[in-house]
């Protein structure tokens, strides 16, 4: 009985301990989706804070579950951004729609990807999916910008999203030698 309880306790400090070290890595860089936003902006905000913390975890792939975690929490958000489009105008919907869409079948195949080189790639492809769709989102007071990194995945090249003009490669640490290049930004 006393082993079960020191299970039980390790098992809830474990948790706690995990979570505390969720809320560390993500609070660098978030956004505050209570600021007078739509409830199209809310959704839009929540997703680029699920995609900050899912960017920090396909750059030290220790944990390919909690990965996946967060993979599919970001699709729901996708799916869930597409079903509050209806309320946008008929013009943007469309668009909304289709770039939502294609953001949750990146993310779903990116939810059950184990070899890391195919994670960097369906992280890449969501990424510039997500961009598409943050297009429409316009969040107010946030800079986004596209890096594209002539050294990232085995040199071929991979692009992702930041909130700061000040980034890292996601996917290796070179402290010394980072080529990277701002190809795009929306800055609202």
């Amino acid at each position: 009985m006393y082993k079960s309880f020191l299970l039980a306790g390790c098992c809830l400090l474990g948790a706690c301990q995990l979570q505390n070290d969720s809320k560390k890595n993500t609070n660098i860089n978030q956004i505050d989706s209570e600021t007078g936003m739509s409830a199209f902006q809310k959704e839009g905000a929540k997703m680029l804070n699920q995609y900050l913390q899912l960017k920090g975890h396909v750059s030290s792939i220790n944990d390919t579950n909690r990965l996946h975690i967060l993979a599919k929490d970001m699709m729901r958000l996708a799916d869930s951004a597409t079903m509050l489009s209806d309320n946008l105008p008929e013009h943007i919907r469309d668009s909304v729609v289709t770039a939502s869409m294609a953001l949750s079948d990146e993310l779903s195949g990116l939810s059950i990807e184990t070899d890391l080189h195919e994670i960097q790639m369906a992280f890449q492809v969501s990424s510039l999916q997500f961009f598409e769709l943050l297009k429409w989102m316009k969040l107010p007071g946030v800079k986004i910008y596209k890096f594209y990194d002539v050294e990232g995945i085995s040199a071929k090249g991979a692009t992702w999203l930041d909130i700061s003009s000040v980034s890292v490669q996601p996917y290796e640490a070179k402290s010394n030698s980072q080529k990277l290049l701002i190809t795009d930004s929306l800055i609202h």
